[in-house]
């Protein structure tokens, strides 16, 4: 992915579509701070991606990745991590 320049309104929806192969889910992970690029910078609110811990980043952003698995969850007991999966 080269010479890709990208402002986000702060509400509102965006879609991102392309053929096949174009860099759309590249370019969600570098967003996201799962991926780092070999040049340039992503930012959030004028600070690095990189720069935030995955917990604050998580509280602002969401990815649903295209293979995500779909979980049904039975219960969920108190403040428990681990919910018991059907």
């Amino acid at each position: 992915m080269h010479g890709v320049t990208l402002r986000l309104p702060d509400t509102g929806v965006l879609a991102l579509v392309g053929p096949n192969g174009s860099g759309k889910s590249s370019l969600l992970r570098l967003l996201a701070g799962l991926r780092q690029g070999t040049g340039g910078a992503a930012y959030l609110d004028d600070r690095p991606i990189q720069s935030f811990r995955r917990a604050d980043l998580a509280r602002r952003m969401a990815l649903i990745e295209q293979q995500a698995t779909t979980m049904i969850v039975k219960r969920v007991e108190g403040r428990s991590r681990k919910p018991e999966m059907c």
